[in-house]
């Protein structure tokens, strides 16, 4: 079912619909642009290990098993439980294979 606003799914339809797609699973990786820490605890309870990616939602505490920040903002601190192991920055960014070989150019000026 869809939410009249913004066409959003129910946080207990989409829990369900994931978990009856997915049963039995042992690891759930969680890439959404929005969660709600109701979301993530209820998927947390379904499954063995729960991976979040979020790169930069700061106003919820993640209560996953890891949490991965693919950033190289370091202005972006997320909230976690102390159980949670928290991979962060340069190393964790998600690229696919053609973009391996590429260098990182500093630049000193940055004109508009």
């Amino acid at each position: 079912q869809l939410d009249e606003e913004n066409y959003r799914i129910k946080l207990n339809t989409g829990i369900e619909l994931i978990l009856r797609a997915l049963d039995n699973i042992d690891i759930l990786i969680v890439d959404l642009p929005t969660v709600s820490e109701e979301y993530v605890s209820g998927l947390k309870q379904q499954v063995k290990l729960l991976v979040n990616i979020d790169d930069n939602t700061t106003n919820l505490k993640f209560c996953s098993d890891i949490l991965i920040r693919p950033n190289i903002n370091e202005k972006v601190n997320h909230l976690y439980s102390g159980s949670t192991r928290y991979l962060s920055g340069r190393g964790y960014i998600i690229l696919r294979k053609q973009f391996e070989a590429l260098t990182f150019v500093s630049r000193q000026y940055f004109f508009l």
